[in-house]
């Protein structure tokens, strides 16, 4: 089609040259654009169309030609970014540029269909690209935060691999790779001081596929991997043989056949170890003698793992039996002194040696034990209620109930008041409507509970506002028929003609309306129910709130009503509003979620307060309470059935512990009067928010009727002390 219309230009400006004609003014214009559109230069084209037309805006050959170059451009810029599309996979440049191709062709032609189709799917492509990019980026800090390091990298570089100028991707992740890096050679260099080479060489070579390039983890391979041989491990042996330290040599012994020697080699690990088994067993009476358990069942364990036979050796079997009856016998003096996670410690070590029904049913019960003492037991009493709504207590009380049982995790219990019995009865009742702290202790002790939840529900109402009025309308309430003044001019000037001069006549009469001003009643209704709920939970060994707070909610609702006119086609509006009782349940739905979360929250992590709590013992030279908090961070993991790193380094560090118990007097010679010393049960103390006096708006609020009258918390005599910073709040502390 362009070339038609070139063609005909041409003609028409020959034709004018022939009969002489001046040229037209914007003649200049238009055959340069004749030629730049002859060549596909569309753009440079439109420009001098554009000006030949600005000269001659009536010339409709200009127009043709100004048309069909601006449509032949369009194309061309769809087919380019189609192109671009098809050129290999999609990333977010590549769309991009696509997308901006495109966006000049709807310049052109806003309404052009393919455009529009073809920018719609761009732009749904590059959303659900940014969208991508967004999750794996998050997903990457955090893996980066935890320390998971391959997948932190592996989320990046995908990223990178479509849409590398998102947010710092190009830095971090190079920087990723160093920590990573950086992380692996921490690990490896103390593996190789342990003399772990196998684990120290894995780590490196992780460390190397991040970095590929660094010379020094290539290098500190290359050492680490001649260390690790045979021949290395069975030096390593010998020497230690030669220093007495039989369980060391026995490992070394075991890497180096781990990796297959030579019957050289074979031959002289064979040699060592008749001499250094001689020596262990002789060791393991030794210890046992000296009720040095720790040391007997390592020593133990590391003879029957290298060579399993060893265990059918009569003086081995003999040895074996008085450890499993010594560690049982300290497992129960653990258990005399309540010390359930050291008792559970040597009562599993007994159970690797001999899995007797009996030991096996003992190692059970400490575990159930360990379990009730690790579930953190939360005792809800009956919110008490307004004298305005009696039963406002009750109904947040069941919802609160409700929520926390639904979304309680496993290392926590609820109960509520009608399963504590008759016991609460003596916790005495005051004014102020909260229990007393003394008295939730002696609760607490009674029925084994951990935190009570006590609260007063403050208002518990719904307000209504009725605004009535009426409105008038001009409506039609019937009709009549009049004179119809047609009829009557019609009439009036035909009088004198003849019919056959005469048109014919209208209607006498006509329809009219009867309209009255008509009167209905309209209103707006409007509730607004309002809750607030007034809360504390008190830890109940340590006699403190941990938490204190006023919910205020409120939710409104409003909607119109009309009477109707049914002869004036006026429609009736029923109201249709919420009833009381179930708008006040959204409210308390909404009190329910903030005051279960706030209560929940600080039980999350339970395994995390075990942990804390254990490692801010070590530095008070208590192992036998750091061994029991660690312990119960294993069960609170294993309770919930998802065992971490908290789990393994608590296991890690309490062998650290025994050893070092090992070097003190052992509980079996401990006095009566010693052991009654370390008696008390072991309390982790829950984070404390902030520590605040009575609530004043529980303490002016009047009492209902119908409830009973629970007892106030003591005013203090003095000013509270300033609350603790938030990071000094959160942080767990440790009895």
């Amino acid at each position: 089609m362009g070339h038609r219309l070139i063609t005909k230009a041409v003609l028409a400006l020959a034709f004018a040259a022939v009969f002489g004609c001046a040229p037209p003014a914007g003649n200049e214009s238009f055959q340069r654009g004749l030629m730049l559109q002859n060549q596909q230069r569309y753009e440079d084209a439109l420009s001098m169309y554009e000006d030949a037309l600005s000269k001659e805006p009536e010339n409709a050959t200009y127009h043709e030609s100004y048309k069909a170059a601006k449509a032949s451009l369009i194309n061309k810029q769809l087919e380019g970014a189609k192109s671009q599309l098809a050129a290999g996979p999609a990333d977010f440049t590549k769309l991009n540029s696509a997308l901006s191709t495109v966006d000049k062709a709807l310049a052109l032609d806003p309404s052009n269909a393919s455009a529009k189709a073809l920018s719609s799917a761009i732009k749904s492509d590059l959303d659900a690209m940014v969208k991508k990019a967004e999750q794996l980026y998050g997903s990457a800090t955090k893996a980066a935060e935890a320390k998971s390091w391959a997948r932190a990298v592996e989320n990046l570089t995908e990223i990178s691999s479509f849409y590398p100028s998102y947010l710092d991707v190009s830095a971090k992740l190079p920087q990723v790779k160093e920590q990573a890096a950086a992380a692996y050679l921490k690990e490896a260099e103390c593996l190789q001081a342990s003399e772990d080479y196998s684990g120290a060489l894995k780590a490196l070579n992780t460390a190397l596929q991040f970095q590929p390039d660094n010379q020094r983890l290539a290098a500190l391979a290359e050492q680490v991997k001649g260390l690790h041989t045979p021949k290395n491990y069975l030096e390593k042996a010998q020497s230690y043989a030669g220093k007495g330290e039989c369980i060391l040599a026995l490992d070394s012994m075991k890497k180096a056949r781990e990796l297959n020697p030579n019957q050289e080699i074979l031959a002289s690990i064979d040699r060592l170890y008749k001499e250094t088994s001689s020596t262990m067993v002789s060791n393991i009476g030794q210890d046992l003698e000296h009720k040095n358990l720790f040391n007997a069942f390592n020593s133990y364990q590391s003879l029957t793992s290298f060579d399993p036979g060893a265990v059918k050796q009569p003086r081995v079997q003999e040895l074996k039996d008085k450890l499993v009856a010594a560690m049982l016998e300290r497992s129960d003096a653990y258990e005399e002194i309540n010390r359930i996670g050291s008792a559970l410690v040597w009562q599993e070590k007994a159970l690797k040696l001999s899995a007797s029904k009996e030991i096996l049913q003992k190692t059970q019960g400490l575990k159930d034990k360990l379990r009730q003492r690790v579930v953190k037991k939360i005792a809800l009493m009956d919110f008490t209620s307004p004298s305005t709504a009696p039963d406002a207590g009750r109904i947040v009380t069941d919802n609160l109930l409700s929520y926390l049982t639904r979304n309680s995790s496993g290392d926590i219990k609820i109960l509520a008041r009608d399963v504590l019995g008759t016991l609460l009865k003596e916790i005495e009742l005051g004014q102020a409507g909260l229990y007393d702290i003394e008295s939730a202790k002696k609760g607490g002790k009674l029925k084994g509970t951990d935190v009570f939840i006590f609260g007063s529900v403050l208002n518990y109402s719904v307000e209504k506002n009725v605004d009535e009025g009426q409105k008038m309308v001009n409506a039609v309430v019937g009709s009549k028929f009049v004179p119809n003044p047609a009829f009557t001019e019609w009439q009036n000037k035909y009088r004198n003609a003849t019919d056959r001069d005469r048109p014919p006549a209208p209607a006498e009469t006509v329809k009219e309306e009867i309209r009255e001003i008509v009167k209905y009643k309209v209103a707006t209704h409007k509730k607004t129910a309002n809750v607030s709920v007034s809360f504390r939970v008190i830890d109940v060994e340590e006699g403190e709130v941990i938490i204190t707070k006023t919910l205020k909610k409120k939710q409104e609702v409003s909607d119109t009503y009309s009477e109707g006119v049914e002869f004036a086609q006026i429609p009736f509006k029923e109201l249709k509003l919420p009833s009381d009782t179930e708008l006040l349940e959204q409210v308390v739905e909404s009190i329910i979620s903030e005051l279960g979360y706030a209560v929940l929250s600080r039980f999350q992590n339970l395994q995390v307060l075990y942990s804390n709590s254990a490692e801010a013992l070590k530095s008070k030279g208590d192992p036998e309470m750091v061994v029991e908090r660690y312990m119960d961070a294993i069960i609170a993991e294993e309770i919930k059935n998802n065992p971490s790193q908290i789990t393994e380094k608590a296991r890690t560090e309490i062998e650290a512990q025994l050893k070092a118990l090992s070097l003190e007097k052992p509980i079996d010679d401990l006095s009566d009067a010693e052991k009654a010393s370390r008696q008390k049960s072991p309390q982790t103390k829950i984070p404390v928010a902030v520590k605040l006096p009575p609530d004043p708006a529980v303490l002016e609020r009047p009492v209902a009727v119908a409830a009973p009258a629970p007892a106030a918390v003591p005013a203090p005599a003095a000013a509270p002390a300033p609350a603790p910073p938030v990071a000094e709040a959160a942080a767990p502390a440790a009895q």
